[in-house]
């Protein structure tokens, strides 16, 4: 039990759903890029668990829900809106990150020169400040 997505057959579209009560909320995750929706609606909630602003979002009263994990049913309607907001501001490094992550998982040693490049390429990114227009 917990928040699932829910996306239509070719994942150009998904929704978060709560399997406690089957009820679906927050925004429309439409595919983008080299992400379908189903991705990116993945790729939220890994991201939101790791909110840097988490305390800063409207919460439902009663507290926390059970679980080790932030849970996307605990913030209002308004609170998801802005880590919706804010997660697609950094859309784009999250998927460095991981890339980046998965890339030196072992180490370099073994890495190809390409890969090697990949990997460089990607910290001068990631080390690089955000936009705030983005």
């Amino acid at each position: 039990m917990g928040v699932r997505i829910l996306h239509d057959s070719n994942s150009n579209q998904a929704v978060l759903y709560c399997s406690t009560s089957d009820w679906a909320f927050g925004p429309v995750f439409q595919e983008s890029g080299d992400h379908d929706a189903q991705e990116r609606a993945e790729a939220f909630c890994r991201w939101l668990d790791t909110a840097p602003n988490w305390s800063a979002y409207d919460k439902e009263c009663g507290g926390m829900l059970a679980g080790r994990f932030k849970d996307a049913r605990e913030l209002t309607q308004g609170g998801l809106s802005a880590a919706y907001s804010d997660w697609l501001r950094q859309e784009d490094r999250q998927y460095q990150r991981e890339r980046l992550d998965e890339l030196t998982k072992y180490g370099m040693d073994d890495l190809e020169p390409e890969e090697r490049a990949e990997v460089a390429a990607l910290q001068a990114v990631l080390t690089s400040p955000i936009d705030p227009r983005d």
